[in-house]
């Protein structure tokens, strides 16, 4: 999850051990030394962040990505895939997405089909996208991602994502 060090007291010293205080200063630091010791090209995925956080980022990667997921309020509810997660929240994941713009980062988003979101929803979230494209001209990719359930997981036994939802959000 974001900020690990913020929840594990393990990781923050894993961190400190490394010379760093979190998550994100450790991987713009490991984002330069790829930039500055290779010929590849960083993209970075940490989650949410700040402006600053995001600014530092975008000084070593040529892009940066978080999923929208979805603009479905119910998957946040009690009993929901993301109740409890701040950070899944639609308004949180739009602020990252108008963020990025406003900054200027190339930016990777989209949506996650197969949760209990409806088609509707769907729609507004890759509406929301390209509404954000179309003030700021950021976002380089849009994934169209199924949910497939994962084992020892609390969603192990949900219903993956349809062929058919996929071939239809594709088509969206």
């Amino acid at each position: 999850g974001d900020r690990p060090e913020v929840r594990w007291p393990e990781a923050l010293s894993a961190l400190r051990e490394l010379g760093h205080e979190s998550t994100v200063s450790y991987l713009a630091d490991v984002a330069q030394q790829v930039l500055s010791q290779t010929a590849l090209l960083p993209h970075t995925n940490p989650g949410v962040l700040n402006a600053h956080e995001m600014a530092s980022l975008r000084a070593v990667s040529v892009s940066q990505g978080l999923m929208l997921e979805s603009l479905s309020p119910s998957l946040t509810e009690r009993g929901g895939p993301h109740a409890g997660c701040l950070t899944k929240l639609p308004a949180t994941r739009l602020r990252q997405l108008e963020l990025a713009g406003r900054l200027r980062v190339p930016f990777t988003t989209g949506v996650l089909l197969g949760l209990g979101e409806t088609r509707a929803d769907t729609v507004r979230a890759l509406l929301a996208i390209l509404r954000s494209h179309q003030r700021w001209g950021h976002v380089q990719e849009v994934i169209v991602q199924p949910f497939r359930p994962k084992a020892n997981t609390r969603w192990s036994t949900a219903d993956a994502c349809t062929e058919d939802e996929l071939l239809w959000a594709v088509a969206t």
